[in-house]
């Protein structure tokens, strides 16, 4: 059976906020881990869930822990594309990461083009 679900995020989703409410639908968090193997840098991080009380309400906090000895960098847009279609996603998944890393990259250039266009410099002497 397909099992279908809709997250309405209008201020959005923090990552390990998502990942705790998959897991806490019912996703093993060992599938989660098998099928991100598929993008290659499961060396760069574990990820462990525990069940917490917030607000009243219970719920599964998965945390990302960053490996202490890998150097982390900032990934372009090219760079996670290329991840993503060598993770070996189901098509309609890897469409729709594709798509997903798109918008947010053309979103992060629209801020960064707004904040340079506001950029005031300080001390310039003409």
């Amino acid at each position: 059976m397909t099992k279908l679900a809709y997250l309405e995020c209008p201020t959005g989703i923090a990552g390990d906020m998502c990942l705790g409410a998959i897991a806490n639908a019912g996703v093993p968090l060992e599938y989660l881990i098998e099928k991100l193997k598929g993008l290659g840098i499961e060396q760069e991080y574990q990820l462990r869930a525990e069940p917490v009380h917030r607000n009243g309400q219970l719920a599964t906090k998965v945390y990302v822990d960053l490996s202490a000895n890998d150097h982390h960098h900032e990934r372009h847009l090219p760079e996670i594309e290329q991840l993503i279609t060598r993770a070996n996603l189901p098509p309609r998944a890897e469409a729709w990461s594709l798509a997903v890393f798109r918008q947010l990259a053309a979103a992060e250039e629209r801020y960064m083009a707004f904040l340079h266009s506001r950029f005031t410099f300080m001390k310039l002497v003409l």
